[in-house]
């Protein structure tokens, strides 16, 4: 483990990550302290994506280092996902009345059926 940082929760150092010829990430480095709210912007394919992994551990770096504090715990929703709990039902995006459940009651009922109930 790395040892405590004060007030900085996350520090990376001349990140590097290739895949194959193609550079995703190039001599990135930054930290994140307590308070601060960040934003990663830029245009698709700049590695915005790449970057967040690295900073979560999902990828290892080509180069470079990353430090977080000890006992940080992060939140992370990939951008693609799927968060119907009701992957059987059919419904139209469009459509003014929805054609999947008769109403919010019985939406709620059948998801507690079907998390308790395997």
């Amino acid at each position: 483990m790395t040892p405590e940082l004060p007030n900085i929760l996350i520090s990376a150092k001349d990140l590097y990550l290739k895949a194959g010829r193609n550079d995703l990430v190039e001599a990135v480095s930054l930290e994140v302290s307590e308070g601060e709210i960040v934003s990663v912007i830029g245009p698709n394919g700049a590695g915005k994506t790449s970057l967040l992994k690295l900073l979560l551990g999902l990828y290892k770096p080509d180069r470079g280092s990353i430090r977080r504090r000890l006992g940080l715990r992060v939140g992370y929703l990939p951008q693609k996902t799927s968060m119907n709990p009701f992957p059987e039902k059919k419904w139209k995006p469009h459509s003014r009345k929805p054609e999947y459940f008769p109403s919010s009651m019985n939406r709620c009922r059948r998801f507690r059926e079907e998390s308790f109930n395997g």
